[in-house]
């Protein structure tokens, strides 16, 4: 009975995984939306990243697209904002006079400039060349205030931990989100990688310095406006945290982030949907037959497929790895968030924005 049930659970799952890899191919065509692209740079303390984000930025191909670079500094001690007027004289400085937060830096930037479309960049990010055309295509849609495109891992090799976010990141932006988006349930955004119209930021009062994660928390009040938010064929890749307990810290601001937009309720189902389908290769083993080794092996294929197809080339070890040990991610990341979000939202550290 146990092993039937496990049976029948990592089937669902696996069928699952195919129809979430069937909807995430991308048959649509869009138009890009007129006027000047305003390509928005918040940083703090970036001054090594500052430079390869930039070259990346201005050696980009534009399409005929009118835009224009800012790098918004946010009372950087380090020298960032030296770094972008020696080197990058064609690239706007906006410097603040104190340091506050990424989401109140964004806020003053669209405010002071001009124009109806804003593309945003994290400074340790570097830019696919096609990526301006491509974050911007899904606000030709009257009815898309936001859009987000994928964010892929630069050091991939470095850890086991950077092969298993790259993993990670791959599912979740090349297979994950086109169905999501597609049904009508695309809640969130990549906040280094996504663009926006003033309409929508206007509509839903700007950036809000008090969250966590103030990009998902825009991406909510978004959807609560009426707008969409759209998935973009844009990539952006970016160093992620090769110690696991910079990893853990990393993921903890981001889960008590999301909890900050959500009830209890719904922090408890989403913790316990997220450990079901990160526990898929558990189930696997738990009901081990020729019949779950096959499915593993369908999972595993079908994780190597979608890899390619985020970084052009394959990495066997890297699905692998995912595999093994998102499990075990998770359930550490949920264990370290929930005794802060168990003490209420009232109670949650603000300090750390950057």
């Amino acid at each position: 009975m146990i092993q039937t049930f496990f049976h029948l659970l990592s089937a669902a799952i696996v069928v699952l995984y195919l129809v979430i890899f069937i909807l995430s191919t991308d048959v649509r065509k869009r138009e890009e939306p007129s006027g000047v692209v305003r390509v928005l740079v918040p940083t703090y303390n970036e001054a090594d990243n500052i430079g390869s984000c930039l070259e990346s930025l201005t050696s980009m191909e534009g399409k005929g697209i009118e835009h224009t670079i800012h790098v918004i500094d946010d009372n950087s001690p380090d020298g960032t904002a030296d770094v972008v007027r020696s080197s990058f004289p064609g690239a706007g400085l906006i410097q603040r006079e104190r340091r506050t937060s990424k989401a109140d830096a964004l806020n003053s930037a669209v405010k002071d400039l001009e124009g109806d479309t804003f593309a945003v960049v994290d400074a340790d990010c570097v830019v696919s060349g096609d990526w301006l055309g491509g974050i911007i295509e899904p606000l030709s849609e009257d009815e898309h205030g936001v859009s987000s495109g994928s964010i892929l891992v630069r050091n991939r090799r470095e850890s086991i931990w950077a092969r298993v976010q790259s993993c990670e990141l791959a599912f979740l932006c090349h297979q994950l989100m086109r169905p999501v988006e597609r049904v009508g349930m695309l809640y969130s955004i990549n906040g280094n990688n996504f663009a926006f119209t003033r309409e929508c930021w206007e509509r839903v009062g700007g950036f809000d310095p008090s969250k966590l994660t103030e990009d998902n928390d825009f991406a909510v009040k978004t959807r609560l406006a009426g707008l969409q938010i759209g998935f973009a064929r844009a990539k952006v890749f970016t160093r992620v945290p090769s110690g696991l307990g910079e990893l853990l810290r990393q993921r903890r601001r981001w889960y008590l982030g999301w909890y900050q937009n959500l009830s209890s309720a719904s922090l408890f189902a989403g913790a316990l949907f997220i450990l079901l389908f990160f526990y898929a290769f558990v189930f696997f083993v738990a009901a081990f037959s020729i019949y779950t080794v096959a499915m593993a092996a369908i999972y595993y294929l079908e994780l190597l497929v979608t890899y390619r197809k985020a970084y052009g080339s394959i990495d066997p070890l890297s699905p692998l790895l995912f595999i093994v040990l998102s499990p075990f991610l998770s359930t550490a990341i949920i264990l370290t968030a929930l005794p802060s979000a168990l003490r209420g939202k009232d109670q949650l550290d603000f300090k750390k924005h950057w």
